[in-house]
């Protein structure tokens, strides 16, 4: 046997071995291992025990060798210091060395007849000098006997365990000065050397093979692994050891290791392969309390060392990051574990990055929420949707609509969600419907024909009820010039000057088109500018129309594909078509980048019946798939129709619940078991866990409408004699209170009686009056619930009644409070409950 160190390459006269370490690890001062002592007169070794840290004499090793003894030798002087003899020859498949008794070292043996497998040595046990003939007649075999002559022997051991199979797994239990535990055969066996008797204290059936190792967790001295042939790496709890807390199922294994820096991470290493694997156990223990204990999900890191199979490896006893293994072949090498950096994402935007022993944690560098608002980028991934919904929070977004409209929409410049949300102000406050229909379902539902006129540029306009509803949803359909001038001016005003000018086109007024531009143009700071520009030559391409004039209609079909104005491009396409036989596909098609409203306020203007519900349709498929929240005018807000498809897409696609939650809400009639109330509760636990309670809390209010019935109570008194609760219905309360005119004050008729079987109410224990009932006012009741309830005494609280839930006995609370500030126990006589004290 001999034994190395590590030491910086230099030239020696020694053997020495490299160590091959990662190609991306640069080294300051290479090291190689050394041989640092020789034992030639020892062979067969087949384990071995370093002395523990602390002990007197550190550089001591016990050697388990192939005959059964163990022999203590120094590895500075190479010398056998002393040697443990069994009584009978056999195999020594484990030594371990007591780390707080330091003085003890136990042994597991091959089975023999008439005699134990485990025994413990007292290493300061004074021992017989050995001499030549004094030396077994095959000692031979294992030991040179010239360098044996004198050596101290020990033949009596300290304890000899009662184990009826090879021993082959051996380890003291670090949180006992004297419990050892053991793997004999199949099973594993803990051992009190306390107890005379030397029979395990505990023993459980570990493996379908024999134990191979026993090994006790370095973080948690009440914890064991065990693995075997059967490739099971088991983990054990010395306090229940009638079943495993889980077990890893993997391949035939040669050996196992805890790591001795990091938590529940244990290694593993196989007969024929030239790979590590690492399991980190913190997540099994997460999972054995809910699935079956042999069936945990455990993937573990893979590190390969090369083409040659492993026969041992070892931590580094300081880095966590580093194993150094030994293949069959005898090299030696240093594999690196790189870990996946664990990374934890706060519910309110902190981060934590754990490197090593080391954790970061902070706030991302990301761009703060100013009063100017958060542009529609938010959405497109420049800032998280979770800051987003947090800030909309913190202002009042919520389900009530005109908050939501008045300010939180405008603060956060999204055009899609400041026009689904006026909608639903449209229809909750101006029009005050119930049900928030899509225009596809107002159209269809359309009874009367359409009326038809022709314009004067010889287009067809088709008006109907339900036409000019959807077209006001839009914000077409003015009932005057007055109110169609104030909407070209706030275009204008607002830099849309385009728009204002395709309004006005579709509405054949050229003159006020051509004004919009002017007006534009006028409004420049920058006469020169390329867009002034090209607006003065879209105005006299406009002021140059004439309806009969194909080449004027051909040279704008041409060019309008060309500019990059949406409404611009509708301009020149509108005044190309054919007045007798128009398409309009290239106006409406899904290309054209018109906004949705003024792609449906122009169908319901323009299109045939047929062709309306058409597009509808298509378009109602269109914003389904790509999740446009604007689709919700086509489909509705409700639980019939694409809505719920919708909503899911939109959600799927930006993450916001937030908006989903609050749309729902505005939902008649919605299951409670149905998806809305599931994305409500996803919202909700939501708020809850950025600790936003007051927010919640607005959240819950505003989607509770004013007239909604109240919460039915759920706990009544009931009569002790017939078992019925005191709820009246309305003709049994009129019964007893009579028809009372509305305008004659009520006096509250107290009920001495129960309603159904007529047996008075039980009585005070106290003053021994009946504990009175007073139903509510018939009057103040909403007339939409089919049940009165009764109640105690509408008066002071002193005057209801309680009682106790164990003797049963009760009365008045104001006498029951005055009765316990004096004394413990029950006032009714006989009764030795102590009511007030029971929870």
């Amino acid at each position: 046997m001999r034994i190395y160190e590590m030491n910086e390459k230099s030239t020696r006269g020694k053997e020495c071995f490299e160590i091959h370490y990662p190609d991306d690890e640069s080294l300051a001062s290479p090291s190689s291992i050394y041989p640092v002592s020789t034992f030639s007169d020892i062979s067969n070794l087949k384990c071995l025990a370093w002395a523990p840290k602390g002990y007197t004499e550190s550089d001591k090793i016990a050697m388990g060798i192939a005959n059964g003894r163990v022999i203590l030798s120094s590895v500075q002087d190479i010398k056998t210091l002393k040697e443990f003899v069994p009584r009978h020859n056999r195999g020594c498949n484990a030594v371990a060395w007591n780390t707080k008794h330091q003085n003890l070292i136990a042994s597991g043996l091959e089975k023999v007849r008439n005699d134990s497998s485990t025994l413990v040595w007292d290493v300061n046990a004074n021992g017989t000098q050995t001499t030549r003939y004094d030396l077994p007649l095959n000692t031979e075999t294992f030991l040179n006997i010239s360098g044996n002559i004198g050596v101290p022997v020990v033949t009596d051991a300290m304890n000899e365990l009662n184990i009826p199979e090879s021993t082959l797994a051996l380890a003291w239990m670090p949180q006992s000065d004297l419990l050892l535990a053991a793997g004999a055969g199949y099973r594993i066996l803990i051992f009190d050397l306390k107890v005379s008797t030397f029979q395990p204290c505990a023993e459980a059936h570990a493996h379908a093979k024999s134990v191979n190792g026993v090994l006790v967790n370095p973080f948690n001295n009440y914890q064991l692994a065990t693995f075997s042939e059967d490739g099971l790496i088991k983990i054990w709890d010395v306090k229940k050891l009638n079943e495993s807390i889980f077990s890893i199922s993997t391949k035939p294994l040669s050996q196992v290791s805890w790591c001795p820096t990091r938590l529940d991470l244990i290694a593993s290493c196989y007969k024929t392969e030239s790979c590590i694997r690492i399991w980190d156990l913190k997540s099994a223990i997460g999972q054995s309390a809910e699935k079956e204990k042999d069936n945990l999900n455990l993937v573990p890191r893979e590190y390969s060392s090369g083409l040659e199979p492993i026969s041992s490896f070892a931590w580094h006893p300081t880095d966590e990051k580093r194993i150094l293994t030994l293949n069959h072949n005898g090299g030696v090498q240093v594999l690196r574990i790189h870990e996946p950096i664990p990374v934890a994402y706060s519910p309110c935007g902190n981060l934590a990055v754990g490197f090593a022993k080391d954790l970061l944690e902070g706030n991302p560098d990301l761009r703060s929420l100013n009063n100017e608002g958060i542009s529609d980028e938010a959405l497109k991934g420049n800032l998280d949707i979770s800051f987003v919904m947090q800030e909309r929070a913190h202002i009042g977004y919520s389900s009530n609509i005109p908050k939501n409209c008045k300010e939180v929409v405008n603060r956060f410049h999204d055009p899609a969600l400041k026009s689904v949300w006026k909608w639903v102000h449209k229809m909750k406050f101006k029009f005050r419907v119930k049900e928030l229909k899509g225009f596809l379902r107002l159209i269809q539902e359309q009874k009367a024909p359409d009326s038809t006129h022709t314009s004067l540029m010889k287009f067809k306009i088709y008006s109907s009820t339900e036409r000019t509803l959807c077209a006001k949803f839009c914000n077409w359909g003015w009932k005057d010039g007055k109110e169609f001038e104030a909407a070209l001016a706030h275009y204008e005003d607002q830099g849309q000057s385009s728009k204002a000018a395709a309004l006005s086109i579709f509405h054949f007024n050229l003159k006020r088109a051509l004004r919009s531009f002017k007006k534009q143009i006028e409004n420049s700071l920058d006469k020169k500018s390329k867009d002034i520009m090209g607006t003065q030559l879209i105005a006299m391409a406009l002021s140059g129309y004439q309806e009969s004039s194909q080449l004027w209609k051909s040279t704008c079909t041409e060019h309008a594909i060309n500019m990059e104005d949406p409404y611009i491009q509708a301009i020149f396409r509108f005044l190309a078509l054919d007045a007798d036989n128009p398409n309009y596909d290239n106006l409406l098609s899904p290309t054209s980048k018109m906004s949705l409203f003024d792609k449906v306020a122009f169908a319901c203007r323009f299109l045939e019946y047929k062709f309306l519900v058409n597009f509808l349709t298509a378009t109602e498929e269109q914003v389904t798939n790509s999740g446009d929240i604007e689709g919700l005018l086509i489909t509705g807000l409700s639980e019939s129709g694409r809505c719920v498809e919708l909503l899911q897409n939109y959600l799927n696609k930006t993450g916001d619940i937030q908006t989903v939650a609050c749309l729902v809400c505005h939902v008649p009639d919605r299951r409670p078991s149905g998806k809305f109330e599931q994305w409500i509760h996803i919202y909700r636990s939501l708020l809850n866990r950025w600790q936003m309670w007051f927010e919640r809390a607005k959240f819950d209010v505003d989607r509770v409408p004013n007239n909604e019935i109240p919460t039915q109570p759920h706990v009544f008194a009931t009569c002790k004699f017939c078992n019925t609760s005191f709820t009246l219905g309305r003709d049994a309360v009129r019964r007893r209170t009579g028809n009372i005119e509305r305008s004659q004050p009520v006096q509250k008729k107290k009920v001495s009686q129960c309603p159904s079987c007529a047996k008075p109410l039980p009585k005070c224990s106290i003053c021994l009056l009946p504990m009175e009932c007073t139903p509510f006012d018939p009057r103040n009741i909403n007339t939409g619930i089919d049940q009165y309830f009764w109640s105690s005494s509408t008066g002071a609280f002193d005057s209801w009644f309680s009682w106790c839930q164990t003797c049963k006995h009760g009365g008045h609370v104001g006498h029951l409070k005055e009765w316990f500030s004096r004394h413990k126990e029950c006032p009714v006589a006989d009764c030795s409950c102590r009511c007030y004290s029971l929870d």
